[in-house]
């Protein structure tokens, strides 16, 4: 379970849910993009109905809508099925049956008696490892999709989707959840610290650059937020597909094929000799996403599109692109972009939050000035670009790292 002070919540099944999907509506039509909306459309009428089952939709649970012709506002089940955390089509052992057992939704086929109660079989989870029953005493609903469900559970020896890093130790916390404090992380070879206390500098995860809490190592001041620690280290991507990526657990200076940055980097796991590599923020990209004022939507684009005269260049910034590098595109308006361009330079950055600091009486906001007004530091008299903390009370303003706020 994901919480927020202002008590929303947000199951694990809902917080990685596709940002767009493609799928048929109905048997009969074409495949059409859906968008994952977090708040309910305007409907005049107060009428909130699913298109493709014709059952009421909540207005305030999520839903996916197409944008494109269709105009279909949908359930997050009916667009992607009952069970669509589930992989099936893996086979199992089991000492009960002397051949491998293949895993299989039956919920819409034909029922066949198990052979061992002679119940029909509808859907049944079995997993390859043994299960442990964890007793979760938090109760929860998700609000998101509505659902009545518990607090963080896990299973020993093993799940689907295994996290990619060893609890070394744990502590409870509020509503006797368990909380992972120190871990060993595969993409580092120190153990990683949880640290929950307010920014002290510029520090941001390796990875996605997030200023989130994070799993922090003292001998290399290696970041990793809570995010990125639990993203599985075998991954499947469009944007190299049929290939999958394994999460690199070596610390050579490798760069993003996508963007060239280094960091935390998926490699392929081909044995093609396929050098592609992926870093966490391209592997965190939207897929499709709005810009500013324009109706018209931006969709993340792995190749670039064919230019007679061999220039590629951004129309935002007019500046050139890397014709290797994944870009954002709006085919209506004929229109490419970097993603940064699009994203802007801190897309992973809470701002606003209050902090307190020696070196002022005041709380003060982080904040970004990259754009606008750019005042001078109190502390260096240094101008203030990019990452800084402000006083709004009294005109007060510091640059965002260890030495203007230690000094």
């Amino acid at each position: 379970m994901l919480r927020c002070g202002c008590e929303f919540n947000l199951d694990f099944k809902c917080a990685t849910l596709p940002p767009t999907v493609r799928c048929k509506p109905y048997s009969n039509s074409n495949e059409e993009t859906f968008v994952l909306c977090f708040e309910f459309e305007d409907d005049y009428h107060d009428e909130y109905n699913c298109d493709i089952c014709g059952k009421e939709r909540l207005r305030n649970h999520w839903f996916y809508y197409s944008p494109y012709g269709g105009d279909l506002a949908a359930h997050l089940a009916c667009i992607l099925g009952k069970y669509s955390n589930i992989k099936f089509g893996r086979t199992y052992t089991f000492d009960m049956h002397e051949h491998a057992l293949t895993f299989v939704d039956k919920s819409e086929e034909p029922h066949p008696p198990c052979d061992k109660c002679g119940d029909s079989c509808h859907a049944e989870i079995h997993h390859e490892h043994p299960l442990t029953l964890m007793r979760r005493s938090v109760s929860f609903t998700c609000d998101a999709c509505g659902k009545e469900a518990k607090g963080i559970s896990g299973v020993d020896g093993g799940s689907i989707d295994p996290l990619p890093y060893v609890v070394e130790k744990s502590k409870l916390g509020e509503d006797n959840i368990e909380i992972a404090v120190e871990i060993k992380h595969i993409s580092h070879e120190h153990d990683l610290k949880l640290i929950d206390e307010q920014l002290e500098n510029d520090e941001k995860c390796d990875g996605c650059r997030s200023n989130g809490f994070v799993y922090h190592c003292d001998k290399c001041n290696f970041d990793l937020d809570v995010q990125c620690s639990l993203r599985s280290d075998i991954m499947n991507h469009k944007g190299h597909d049929p290939h999958q990526l394994i999460l690199s657990s070596t610390s050579n200076d490798e760069k993003c094929s996508s963007c060239d940055n280094d960091g935390i980097i998926f490699c392929c796991a081909s044995s093609d000799d396929c050098k592609f590599t992926l870093d966490l923020r391209c592997v965190t990209l939207l897929a499709i996403i709005r810009y500013r004022s324009y109706e018209q939507l931006f969709t993340l684009c792995y190749k670039s599109e064919d230019d007679s005269d061999d220039e590629y260049y951004c129309d935002i910034c007019e500046q050139p692109r890397n014709p290797k590098h994944w870009f954002y595109y709006c085919a209506d308006l004929d229109f490419p972009a970097h993603p940064k361009c699009i994203l802007g330079e801190y897309p992973n950055i809470k701002f606003g939050k209050t902090y307190k600091f020696d070196t002022h009486e005041h709380p003060l906001a982080f904040v970004d000035k990259s754009k606008g007004a750019h005042p001078r530091c109190n502390k260096c008299g240094d101008f203030c670009y990019g990452l800084s903390f402000e006083c709004v009370k009294c005109n007060f303003s510091l640059h965002a790292d260890s030495w203007c706020l230690r000094r």
